[in-house]
């Protein structure tokens, strides 16, 4: 699948990346067919993603890529459903997803750092 990086002030599209997510949860040999939802944080270091919806085993992960590489340099478990949507907070510092198993979670973008 690809994620399309759009300007929101000229609606130009400014990147496309392809993103060959693998589902960990059926081995780490399925790749996801599509994504469903994907978001830039405002830093433009990184992007995350969740999805897919068409497959028989739907995929629970929020995969986390680096921006300019398009690599997945993290993938995160917490749902036990389809993740439909993920989000950056607006100061990047946390991202939230939501999923078939009705939860919400929130994710630190850097968990080595402390609340102050």
């Amino acid at each position: 699948p690809q994620v399309h990086f759009w300007d929101t002030e000229t609606l130009d599209m400014i990147k496309t990346l392809d993103c060959p997510i693998v589902n960990p949860t059926l081995g780490g040999s399925t790749r996801v067919q599509d994504i469903t939802s994907a978001s830039l944080s405002p830093d433009r270091k990184r992007f995350i993603a969740g999805g897919p919806a068409d497959q028989a085993w739907p995929d629970p992960w929020v995969h986390v890529f680096d921006y300019e590489t398009g690599q997945e340099i993290e993938c995160n478990k917490g749902h036990h459903g389809h993740v439909w949507d993920v989000a950056f907070a607006p100061d990047g510092e946390t991202y939230a997803s939501g999923a078939d198993d009705g939860t919400i979670r929130i994710w630190k973008t850097d968990p080595s750092k402390t609340s102050e």
